[in-house]
């Protein structure tokens, strides 16, 4: 991956410490009712936290002015439109959760949504010499509880966004939950895996479409050096292929192929209200950008995009390690994807190679804004996989370790780090039979809560007894957004004390 210079991650926004919007009280003294009580849940959107890299793919189809022409080595002066293609880096990071933020109601009564701020930067790296920031974009992702005025019987998600060529987006949808991966060729529901997504353009009145299909331009042809694109030719980027070309999603169907993904969250929002079937949102430009209404320069008419929240599992490769040190490792990924790197400690000595297993979460996902202009309605995808972003200078997120000696015990092991049986179990997975250890095996420590997500068929009381050998009421008291212990559902995440 390309080092970008001066681009380190960094807070999301700039919130002021222990920050947490509430409801103003009734008076002075007294504390709202909300400020009692936990926030209200984030849902899916509990994984965006902390920071993300990778890499993918931008295409837009650019306007041509011949007063504004650009320059490429064979001119094309009678072009209207530049194919612009981008190999991307890119950076996703999340602050806190906002708390509670109150909605007041005329119709229904108040709700309170709960929201996780973002920072998303990238740049263009088809030169590998050169790294050039193109897009830079804060926002916010809210969850929205059900109403009943307007009529939403399942929790929403929105997507609230400022582009700094001049557009902002307000965009909701629907959550969905997948047991495995989203892979076109998976068992994933179709309206959730990652779909082919075709590039070609439309016409803004739909009557007027030749031959009643999408468009296709000389540029869509990878093979053509002469065309009205930058990159003009491509044969020295051999990481754009007419395969990618046509169908940018593939990139993403490559990154995942036969990895182990647990469980995946979809987002799946739209500025259109009239397409998405949710009221509200919507996209905003400059003037500029909306020109004459007759002759839009650019307008950013509708946004579509669908996230994928995947819940990876791998296998590291660790030793020997001597005692005290560390040692920096990836799992195996899919020729051409991101992977997250690890930092391994252990106290004690490691001779041999060992397998341990990391579980982390990994986002996918794939936008599609229509800009019009000339008559029609000409798609800019954009498609990125990213992994977790650890230590801020180097990426890697730090994994603690021990190694059995004889004698010891699951439980004395966690005794001596100080963490939980139910913790130290849900960090090992690996571990089948909790009272069957063996001297040399590698353990792995959690350094931080950890979470479980619930399975079909499981109970809290079932979870506490079985899996991790934790009280109920221990579960419960890690669990306050859980306000009816005997109503959990899968996909729903737990913390283990």
């Amino acid at each position: 991956m390309v080092d970008l210079p001066d681009t380190h991650l960094k807070a999301a926004t700039q919130v002021p410490e222990r920050f947490v919007i509430n409801e103003v009280p009734v008076q002075p003294g007294i504390a709202p009712l909300a400020a009692t009580e936990p926030p209200p849940p984030l849902g899916p959107l509990a994984a965006f936290t902390g920071d993300f890299t990778g890499h993918g793919f931008n295409t837009i189809f650019r306007p041509q002015n011949p007063t504004t022409p650009t320059d490429i080595p064979n001119q094309q002066p009678n072009s209207d439109n530049i194919l612009e293609l981008n190999l991307t880096v890119e950076t996703l990071s999340f602050s806190d959760s906002l708390g509670s933020v109150p909605n007041r109601g005329r119709a229904q009564g108040d709700i309170f949504l709960n929201g996780v701020p973002y920072r998303q930067s990238i740049s263009d790296v088809t030169d590998p010499l050169k790294a050039t920031p193109i897009h830079l974009e804060p926002g916010i992702w809210v969850f929205v509880p059900p109403t009943t005025d307007p009529a939403e019987s399942v929790a929403t998600v929105a997507r609230m966004a400022s582009i700094p060529h001049g557009t902002t987006i307000n965009a909701q949808g629907t959550v969905a939950s997948i047991a495995g991966g989203p892979a076109s060729d998976g068992s994933a529901p179709d309206n959730l895996k990652i779909p082919k997504v075709d590039p070609g353009k439309s016409a803004i009145t739909p009557s007027s479409i030749v031959g009643g299909g999408l468009i296709t331009f000389p540029s869509q042809t990878v093979a053509d050096a002469t065309t009205a694109r930058i990159p003009q030719d491509l044969s020295g980027v051999p990481a754009i292929t007419q395969v990618l070309l046509d169908d940018p999603n593939s990139l993403l169907n490559g990154h995942i192929a036969g990895a182990n993904i647990l469980f995946t969250d979809v987002l799946t929002i739209d500025t259109d209200s009239q397409k998405s079937g949710i009221p509200g949102g919507g996209t905003n430009n400059i003037n500029f950008l909306v020109g004459d209404a007759a002759a839009p320069n650019a307008d950013a008419a509708r946004m579509t995009a669908m996230f994928w929240i995947e819940i990876v599992q791998a296998q590291i490769e660790v030793g020997p390690l001597n005692a005290g040190a560390s040692q920096t490792v990836s799992p195996v990924v899919p020729a051409g994807a991101p992977a997250a790197i690890f930092t391994v400690t252990s106290p004690s000595a490691i001779t041999g190679k060992q397998s341990i297993t990391v579980t982390y979460t990994q986002i996918q996902y794939s936008q599609n804004v229509s800009l019009n202009f000339q008559g029609l309605s000409w798609p800019h995808v954009s498609v990125a996989t990213l992994v977790p972003f650890g230590d801020p200078q180097t990426g890697e997120i730090a994994i603690r370790i021990d190694v059995v000696q004889s004698g010891d015990t699951l439980s004395g092991i966690a005794s001596r780090f100080g963490v939980t049986l139910g913790a130290l179990e849900a960090a090992n997975p690996q571990i089948t039979n909790p009272d069957l250890i063996f001297p040399g095996q590698v353990v792995v420590i959690p350094t931080k809560t950890v979470l479980y997500t619930v399975q079909p068929g499981d109970t809290l009381s079932g979870i506490a007894a079985q899996f991790f050998r934790v009280t109920l009421d221990a579960l419960e008291a890690a669990n306050p957004q859980i306000t009816n212990p005997d109503l959990i559902f899968p996909r729903q995440v737990i913390r283990i004390p």
